[in-house]
This record gives structure tokens, sequence and C-alpha cells, in this order.
């Protein structure tokens, strides 16, 4: 059953969407959990990193909308953000999109990570967007991550309390202040696309590269982040959990169904309860116009879910393909401390230059 627990596997799954498995491992060891590095191969891959966008300074915007046959037979191709582009009317900021899904019934989800500065200029872009596309719902707001912290899953009236807590916190929107924010960028932009990276691999520059290859180019390899210097970065994030948990979905709900619904923003926090005491999702996106949640779970959690959410149930949305991209940390110049439209020249030679990265060879 998805709610017995008694496999440590299982339960180190569960445990590493609230600890750190390379920062935590005496609280892991509190709850049973050793020989982490051992049970790390076993996790089936992939699995999602849950990141606390909102900490760095980022809203998330988002449109559903309903496309034309044609469109939708392109869109069934396309599996980049360069596809989307060639779309006759592509979304717009590409380059800041987090997400594309594709629905039943030829819907497309976008979404969009943003900086805080720039919200309502997207924003207003992507309305004006959507309503050329047959907008279905339309919004900005944050994306929290999803936590459990109670090391089991189950829709027990102790186990949904404990796991609303965790939501009080999510919705935090302190700023993590740092001297090097590309650095922080570039660290949950790897995360993003190699949830399960050792330490010691986190600082080469290729993952960095490999993590947006497509808008990133190839500008130095053989090269490596200053090791202690960029782990200090990640330490910290990581300590104020910015960083380094993880959603082991295909070990958690080995047999699982999906959908997507948007509910009432007057029960989000008994959403992220729910989902989080399911751990049926890695995030869920809060706006004032519906709260998004993505699940994938077991099909008796499932049915569990959307009982307790009733009839604050807004849209049920059945996903076909789903597209998760990287932080786009290429777009923020870290000389200037500002976000572009477009990829920074010679990124990586800047970062050289700055003394952040060492044994640089260029090709």
């Amino acid at each position: 059953m998805w709610n017995e627990n008694d496999d440590v596997l299982t339960r180190a799954a569960v445990l590493f969407s609230c600890y750190d498995f390379r920062e935590s491992r005496r609280e892991l060891e509190n709850h049973g959990i050793t020989n982490i590095y051992r049970l790390l191969p076993r996790i089936p891959q992939p699995a999602l990193h849950i990141a606390w966008h909102t900490r760095l300074g980022f809203r998330q915007v988002y449109a559903i909308v309903r496309v034309d046959s044609e469109t939708w037979r392109r869109l069934g191709r396309i599996t980049s953000i360069r596809g989307l582009v060639s779309l006759p009317s592509p979304p717009p900021h590409p380059r800041y999109i987090k997400a594309i899904a594709l629905f039943l019934g030829r819907i497309l989800y976008v979404s969009w990570i943003v900086p805080e500065r720039r919200v309502d200029q997207v924003h207003g872009e992507v309305v004006e967007w959507a309503e050329k596309n047959n907008a279905v719902l339309v919004g900005s707001g944050l994306r929290l991550p999803i936590w459990n912290c109670t090391g089991r899953l189950g829709l027990d009236s102790e186990n949904i309390e404990e796991n609303a807590k965790e939501y009080r916190l999510a919705r935090n929107t302190r700023l993590h202040r740092s001297r090097m924010p590309i650095l922080d960028y570039i660290i949950v932009s790897v995360l993003d696309r190699f949830p399960l990276i050792t330490a010691s691999r986190l600082r080469k520059v290729l993952y960095a590269i490999q993590a947006r290859i497509e808008e990133g180019g190839r500008e130095i390899l053989g090269a490596e982040f200053k090791g202690r210097y960029l782990y200090r970065y990640y330490k910290s994030l990581s300590q104020e959990r910015i960083v380094g948990r993880i959603w082991a979905y295909k070990l958690i709900h080995p047999v699982h169904e999906r959908l997507v619904v948007a509910v009432d923003p007057g029960v989000a926090e008994t959403a992220y309860a729910l989902v989080a005491s399911t751990l049926s999702a890695a995030t869920i996106l809060e706006s004032s116009q519906a709260v998004i949640l993505s699940l994938l779970a077991h099909p008796q959690a499932m049915r569990q879910i959307m009982e307790y959410l009733g009839v604050d149930v807004l849209y049920t949305f059945y996903p076909l393909v789903t597209t998760v991209f990287p932080m786009p940390y290429e777009l923020y110049h870290p000389l200037e401390g500002r976000w572009m439209n477009n990829i920074i020249p010679g990124l990586f030679e800047i970062l050289a230059r700055m003394r952040l990265i060492r044994q640089a060879t260029k090709q």
C-alpha cells in the first residue's frame, strides 16, 4: 500500500524531501537513515529537485490556453524552448520558461520563472498572449516547495496537521542574502538538472553547461568552480532549505496516476498539507486566481486528495507530456547584477576573470 513506510529506502525517500542528504546526515540518522550513499544508487531516476525560488527573489507566471489543431500537432513534436519559439504564436519571454505541459483536449500549460522586479511586465505580456490563444487561466504567484518532515505518508489528521505547519514556512518571502548571486543561480540550475549529483561533481563547470546546454553554449570546458568557495554558497542555501531536497516520486509512488488541478485559493494551506502528506508533488503554485497542483500519486492517494478538495476544485486537467527546465542562470549578468532577455556572451569567461573558475581551458 502507498502509505506503508516500513521499508528503509522508502522512508529515506520521504525524508529526502525535508533533509539534504549531502548536509543533514545527523538529522537523517536520528530518523534511522544510515549509509546514505549506499541508498542513493537505489533511488530510481528521474527525481525532481525541490527548490525554494521565492527566497531567491523569483515569482511564477503561468498560462493555460486552448490551442488550435495545427498548433497542437506541432506541439506534439516540440521538446525544447527553441521549438516553442518556432510556433506561429510563441509564448513571450521563452528563455524564462520553467515548464511546458500538454493536457488532454488541446490544452497547453506554460509557466515562467521571473525575477520579482519583472513580474508585472512579464505577466502583462503573458495575459496579452493568452487572450489571443483562448485563455483558460492566467496568473502569477509563489512556487511553494513541498516538504514532508514527518517521515511518513498518510492522510490521517495528525499527519495533515503536522504538514500544514510547513505551508506557513514555505510562504516566507524573506530574501536570501548573497554576495555572489550568480553562484546561487548556477547551483540551483545544476541541481534542477542533476538532483542526485555529488558535492564533488557540483563544482565541475561541465554540469553547469549541460544544465542549460540549449541556451548556455560551450564557452569553457574542462574547468571547475573553486570548490570551497562554491560549496560555501551551497551550504548556505542548503541550511535555509533553498536547495538540496529531492522528490523521488518513482520510489514513493511506483504505481501512480497524474492529474493537474486548479483549486480555490482559499484552501491553499489544506492543499499544501494534502500534497505534503502524500508527497504527490515537488511544489505547488499559489496565486490569487488559483492554486495549481501537478499531482502524481498512487490511485488510492489521488482519490483521497480529490475527495478532500471536493467542491474547491475549479479545473481538472489530464497531462500527456510535461517538460521542466532548469533555472536560466545564463541570463544573469554577474558584473551588472541584473537579468537580461538574452544569453550573456562569454559568461564563463567572465566568471573566470572574476576568479570563480580555475583550470579553465578554452574550446
